[in-house]
């Protein structure tokens, strides 16, 4: 006879996350001739502005450009110049997809430098980096157990699963005027500055993810004498996205990316107000609780089973954890002062030990500083932070750098986090199938006195009786019997 199931669907967002992807770019840059000639390049810098997101039946393509600046020293001595240029990219990746899918992405500078030509041609070089996650809402049928006959034991187990249920976009804008502090020397030149946009807190509110943060900003600016000067700022923000569906228990992962970006003084001469337009994506997956009761196991009291299984392709969420790790350069022997820093990080790689899983994050940069000579000077610098987690789970990462140069440490301060999501790597199991046969009646001892130990479940099935009848029978709490001793086992009967 055969056993009967009916089927019952489960709901989650399926995430594929492909591999990265990486393009060497490059593109001469001009120095106009209202500039002075180059005697040597000091700094480069660039930031990553996602203009498109294309996804069709063959693949998906992301396009957009890097906002670079360049600092030269000039020919004759002088003031420090300022180059900007838009580095263009187009990222392919071939690959099935559905029109139910949507791609989300992550790019990020591996490394970057300007290459001088003759005194007014540079060549600008870039190494960019891509990971695309393509989304798409999907079902999981589980089978569920009918009308089963009387004596047939399940070993049911409800997990509650952290599943991805849903994504969104909310579109970040912050249009402003910002102003120095009286404590900070006014602005004559404004050289260079950079943006990243933090995520420090998110949460689900029924409907809605909520999440706020900031803006973080450097600037990178000349004063009246000539002296270089740097000053940061957070410029924090609030927003939250509609999601289609209510999640009591969840949690929201943000990855924003940014659209256009532009930082200028308001023009007057020694200035403390900055003028900024910035423009981003929030790029959302919400994860909730689904609980999930799996048939991991059965036998028939009194007859004979022939299960099938399936297989659950499931990858809940385990846990989320944030590390910290800050690595240390140390800064060059002449420097008196350091006034700015250029950091680069790649995408993190994962080695697998047998008592851990080992995660490296390799990092290059550069650091302007003044020499004890008074002299502005550049030096390049490439390091490696590396952290440990546990070995077990499936890792989905991302990484972020904080650099800083403390005076009189004699070091470069990289704090990098990791963000770590913790996949199950393991496959479950669950009934999904199969036959019985019922013995012939016979004469069977209704007891049994035996020495055992370990899991009930396994002793009921190997005795065919039932975990409950061998607790009731000794008044046990527990499904294992940890020390070895006389035990009681009421058999034949089938129960239910």
């Amino acid at each position: 006879m055969e056993l009967t199931f009916r089927e019952e669907s489960i709901s989650y967002l399926e995430q594929t996350v492909l591999d990265p992807l990486y393009r060497d770019l490059s593109d001469e840059l001009l120095v106009s001739e209202d500039l002075p000639e180059v005697e040597r390049v000091l700094d480069t810098d660039g930031m990553v502005l996602i203009q498109n997101k294309q996804i069709s039946g063959d693949g998906i393509t992301v396009t957009g450009s890097i906002l670079t600046n360049v600092l030269y020293r000039p020919q004759g001595g002088g003031e420090l110049q300022r180059l900007q240029m838009y580095l263009p990219f187009t990222v392919e990746k071939k690959t099935k997809t559905e029109q139910a899918e949507t791609v989300f992405c992550w790019a990020w500078i591996k490394r970057m430098d300007t290459r001088q030509i003759n005194p007014r041609k540079l060549l600008v070089r870039a190494c960019l980096g891509c990971e695309l996650t393509l989304l798409r809402q999907a079902e999981f049928l589980l089978s569920g157990l009918e009308n089963p006959p009387k004596g047939l034991q399940c070993k049911r187990k409800t997990y509650p699963m952290q599943l991805p249920l849903c994504w969104a976009e909310r579109e970040l804008q912050l249009t402003d005027e910002i102003l120095l502090p009286q404590e900070q020397s006014p602005i004559a030149r404004l050289l260079k500055w950079s943006c990243s946009c933090r995520v420090e807190e998110s949460r689900v509110m029924g409907d809605k993810a909520v999440f706020k943060g900031a803006f973080h900003l450097d600037c990178l600016y000349l004063v009246e004498d000539g002296s270089l000067k740097q000053w940061n700022t957070d410029l924090p923000y609030s927003q939250y996205a509609e999601l289609d569906r209510n999640i009591e228990l969840g949690r929201v992962s943000v990855q924003p990316i940014f659209r256009t970006a532009e930082v200028e003084t308001d023009g007057d001469l020694n200035t403390r107000r900055l003028l900024a337009d910035l423009r981003a994506t929030a790029q959302l997956v919400v994860w909730g609780e689904v609980p999930v009761e799996l048939i991991e196991d059965t036998y028939l009291i009194g007859g004979a089973v022939r299960p099938a299984w399936q297989s659950c392709p499931l990858h809940p969420c385990l846990d989320v954890e944030q590390t910290q790790v800050v690595q240390g350069v140390p800064i060059p022997p002449d420097a008196a002062e350091v006034t700015a820093l250029t950091v680069f990080a790649d995408s993190p790689s994962q080695i697998r030990e047998q008592s851990c899983r080992r995660i490296t994050v390799p990092i290059q940069g550069s650091c302007l500083y003044y020499s004890r000579a008074g002299e502005l000077c550049a030096k390049s610098f490439q390091a490696t932070a590396a952290a440990e987690t546990a070995p077990e789970s499936r890792l989905l990462l991302r990484v972020s750098v904080r650099p800083e140069a403390r005076p009189g440490q004699g070091e470069i301060r990289l704090s990098v986090r990791l963000d770590l999501t913790h996949l199950q790597a393991e496959e479950f199991r669950n009934l999904c199938g199969g036959e019985y046969e019922l013995a012939e009646g016979g004469a069977r001892p209704s007891l049994l006195v035996t020495k055992a130990a370990g899991d009930l479940w396994e002793l009921a099935k190997q005795k065919e009786s039932t975990v409950q009848a061998i607790q009731q029978a000794n008044g046990l709490q527990s499904d294992c019997i940890n020390t070895p001793g006389m035990i009681l086992i009421p058999v034949g009967t089938r129960g239910e």
